[in-house]
C-alpha cells in the first residue's frame, strides 16, 4: 500500500485557486469536524473521480501550497503510521498562517457580466482602451465602433460594473484608439485613427453558397423501421447579392478629443497621421491591458473582452450572492 501511495504522488495533479482566509481543520477534506479516512476517500475522489471540494485549504493537508496526490498519503501516513500531524490549523479550526493561493468556501469566484445584454449593444468593435476618464480612481472603458463610426465611453461604478455608453462621432471607421494627456491638461485624452474613405469602388455581383445535409436511408432492427441519417454536407449555390468593394480610400487620419476633465469629450482636432508622437501611442499598447486589469478595487486582475458584437467582463474574486447582499 505504502508503495502505491508513494507510486501515485508523482501524480500532481494540480488545482488553480485564489487567496483565502477562512476558518478549517487541515486534513478535514469532507469538513466534518475529524480527520479519518473518510478525508482521504474525498480527496481520491476529488482527484479521480471528478468530486468537488468545499475547502481546498483543508484538503492541502501538508501545506505545500497545492492540491495532488501527495495530501491523501500525508493524511493516511498521520492517521496509520505515526507521521507529523497535519500542521496548523489542525484540531481546532483557524485560519490558513501559510501564505498560498488556496481558496476556502464560497470566498472567491468569478462572475462574467455580458455587458451588451446590460447596456448598449456593439455593432462591430474595432478596439477597445481602458482609462480613468473621470478621475474618480477606476478604469472605464472607450470602445470604437467601425460600422457606426463612433466611439463610445462606458464609466466604471467602481466595482467592475458599467454605466449606460455616450456615443460620439468618430468620422469613418475608426480602427485604433488610444488614451493619453494629449494637452497636458491632467487628464486622459482620445488619440482615434479613423480608416480613410472610400474615393472609388464598385458594386460586384457575389454567389451566395448554402450548405446541405445529405441524407441516406438504413434499415433500423431495433425499431423495424427505415431511418434516415447524414452522411456528409455539400455546398450549394442559392442566389447572388450585390457588395459594395472599394477600389481606392484617402490616406487614414488621426484625431484628438480632448477630454473636459469628467470623462466627456470635445469636438475633435484633426492631427496629421505622419504626427510620429500619436502614431506611437496608438501603437504601444494599453497602460491597463483588457485581460488584466483591476476594474473593481479588489486587487485582483479582473478581464474585458470585446470582440466584434458583444463586450463581456469577468470580475474575478467576485461573487454572484455578494454583490445580492
Amino acid at each position: 500500500m505504502r508503495q502505491l501511495i508513494l507510486l501515485l504522488s508523482s501524480i500532481g495533479l494540480l488545482f488553480s485557486p485564489n487567496a483565502s482566509a477562512a476558518s478549517f481543520i487541515r486534513g478535514d477534506a469532507n469538513s466534518d469536524g475529524v480527520v479519518d479516512v473518510t478525508d482521504v476517500s474525498v480527496l481520491f475522489d476529488a482527484f479521480f473521480g471528478g468530486g468537488e471540494l468545499d475547502c481546498e485549504d483543508a484538503a492541502d493537508a501538508n501545506d505545500d501550497g497545492f492540491l495532488d496526490i501527495s495530501d491523501p498519503s500525508y493524511v493516511l501516513a498521520y492517521l496509520f503510521w505515526g507521521s507529523a500531524a497535519p500542521p496548523e490549523p489542525f484540531a481546532q479550526a483557524g485560519a490558513d498562517p501559510t501564505d498560498d493561493q488556496l481558496t476556502c468556501g464560497d470566498e472567491s469566484c468569478d462572475e462574467t457580466v455580458s455587458v451588451e445584454d446590460l447596456y448598449v449593444d456593439v455593432a462591430d468593435a474595432s478596439d477597445a482602451q481602458l482609462g480613468d476618464l473621470d478621475g474618480d480612481g477606476d478604469l472605464d472603458l472607450v470602445v470604437a465602433d467601425y460600422e457606426s463610426n463612433e466611439f463610445s465611453v462606458r464609466f466604471n461604478a467602481g466595482d467592475g460594473t458599467f454605466s449606460e455608453s455616450a456615443v460620439y462621432d468618430s468620422l469613418y471607421h475608426p480602427t485604433r484608439l488610444a488614451l493619453s494627456d494629449v494637452d497636458a491638461d491632467l487628464d486622459l485624452d482620445l488619440v482615434i485613427e479613423n480608416e480613410g474613405a472610400c474615393l472609388r469602388g464598385r458594386q460586384e455581383q457575389r454567389t451566395i453558397w448554402t450548405t446541405t445535409p445529405r441524407v441516406a436511408w438504413r434499415f433500423n432492427p431495433r425499431t423495424l423501421r427505415e431511418e434516415t441519417y447524414i452522411v456528409g454536407y455539400s455546398r450549394s449555390a442559392s442566389g447572388f447579392e450585390l457588395v459594395w468593394v472599394c477600389l481606392e480610400r484617402a490616406e487614414a487620419n488621426i484625431k484628438v478629443h480632448a477630454n473636459a476633465g469628467d470623462g466627456s469629450f470635445d469636438e475633435p482636432e484633426e492631427r496629421s497621421d505622419e504626427n510620429a508622437d500619436l502614431l506611437n501611442l496608438l501603437g504601444s499598447g494599453s497602460a491597463h491591458p483588457l485581460e488584466s486589469s483591476d476594474l473593481d478595487g479588489n486587487g485582483e486582475d479582473d478581464s474585458i473582452t470585446v470582440d466584434a458584437e458583444s463586450i463581456s467582463v469577468t470580475r474575478n474574486g467576485v461573487c454572484p450572492a455578494e454583490d445580492a447582499e
